[in-house]
């Protein structure tokens, strides 16, 4: 799927959750990977997290797991890249009801697609119109 600079959509497809999946992950035009999204079940709830890639380094930032409601099977996804001047770009990831902390970054690739997970052969997530 490619993408410009604006937010994404997505359905979650309710998929069986036992133990912590990556989801999806967005890459540049180049194959860079600029961040991946990350659930897990704890106990009777489903949280989120973020990795962002820093700089051009095998590490990443890790946010907090952020317990997150998907009853209404939606997540969005925002990137901007950096500017030249520095750490001002970020992702902002969200559900219909809850939003994860924003995550600065310092990539001035922008979002070319986004990688989605498949399981049994369904995919985790599906593009929707915004």
């Amino acid at each position: 799927m490619a993408f410009g600079q604006r937010p994404i959509a997505f359905r979650f497809r309710g998929i069986t959750l036992a133990t912590k999946a990556p989801v999806a992950s967005g890459q540049s035009a180049s194959g860079r990977t600029l961040f991946s999204l990350q659930l897990v079940r704890l106990g009777s709830d489903i949280a989120m997290r973020t990795l962002t890639t820093i700089d051009d380094t095998a590490f990443s930032d890790v946010s907090a797991w952020t317990i997150v409601n998907l009853q209404q099977h939606r997540i969005s996804l925002d990137w901007r890249s950096a500017s030249a001047h520095g750490d001002d770009g970020f992702l902002r990831v969200g559900t219909a009801n809850t939003s994860l902390p924003l995550v600065a970054n310092n990539a001035r690739e922008n979002l070319a697609q986004v990688q989605v997970a498949v399981s049994n052969e369904i995919p985790w997530l599906v593009a929707v119109q915004p």
